[in-house]
């Protein structure tokens, strides 16, 4: 884990018990939030709409993505399809622990990205080909970049946009946070302080049919490496391996 004992003692000292009964919502989009929620009993379903809706059971973290979401309100629906239990952690908490804790801060993110790209899916047409066990390879080789204002950097295998803005060099193109950066060779500048989760090589797997303004030889290049490759390894969802060991030193009980 990335946690110490000491912090992981501090989270368990500020968590509390909650009960939701079938039909209750923990949080709705546009809700503020407060904390994450780790499930101990039960089953939830979160939805951004009625196509794009996930289950989640006992073991899952929910609210991540509301944690780094501007002020932190809610992405998605979240509603107990069962009785729930849950253990409440506070944003606060895990805010003093992520100030001294880079790799716990990246996780965090990590565990973010995947609601962030399916309410960016239907927005970018579907482009975006979301494979949870494709997806956990590529978030393996994620890293994330915090960037200084007027910094320079190349984002090759792409990346998404969490906070701040950048933009492209050559044609001073702007990109909001919230954005996913496609893969080129273009340098890019950020306009202010950003923080960037950056794809590794296989992300470009995921990208097919965008027509941006690349150049012919800039798209052969982005996608002359991909390769067709089957894993011999047991597949599982990247919620499974993310969130597996993220507070692992923490012993939440059904209480």
């Amino acid at each position: 884990s990335h946690l110490s004992a000491e912090d992981a003692k501090d989270i368990q000292r500020e968590s509390k018990t909650m009960n939701f009964h079938k039909g209750d919502f923990l949080y709705k989009i546009g809700d503020l939030c407060q904390g994450i929620y780790f499930i101990t009993k039960g089953r939830v379903i979160e939805s951004i709409d009625l196509k794009r809706q996930f289950s989640r059971g006992v073991g899952a973290i929910l609210s991540f993505a509301n944690m780094v979401n501007e002020g932190r309100m809610a992405l998605t629906n979240c509603e107990a399809v069962t009785e729930v239990t849950v253990t409440f952690v506070p944003f606060e908490k895990l805010d003093m622990i992520v100030k001294g804790n880079k790799e716990f801060e990246e996780k965090i993110y990590k565990n973010a990205l995947y609601t962030f790209l399916q309410a960016s899916n239907e927005k970018e047409k579907g482009v975006l080909r979301l494979d949870e066990s494709k997806l956990n390879e590529v978030l393996r080789k994620c890293q994330l970049r915090s960037l200084n204002e007027g910094e320079k950097f190349r984002m090759e295998n792409g990346g998404f946009l969490f906070g701040g803005a950048v933009k492209k060099i050559e044609n001073q193109n702007e990109m909001q946070k919230y954005s996913i950066i496609w893969p080129t060779n273009w340098e890019f500048c950020s306009e202010k302080e950003s923080k960037v989760l950056e794809f590794g090589e296989e992300v470009k797997d995921f990208f097919g049919g965008k027509q941006e303004e690349y150049s012919r030889e800039e798209k052969k290049s982005s996608m002359k490496k991909i390769e067709s490759r089957k894993s011999s390894s047991k597949k599982s969802s990247f919620r499974d391996v993310f969130e597996r060991n993220l507070l692992d030193d923490i012993e939440f009980k059904d209480v």
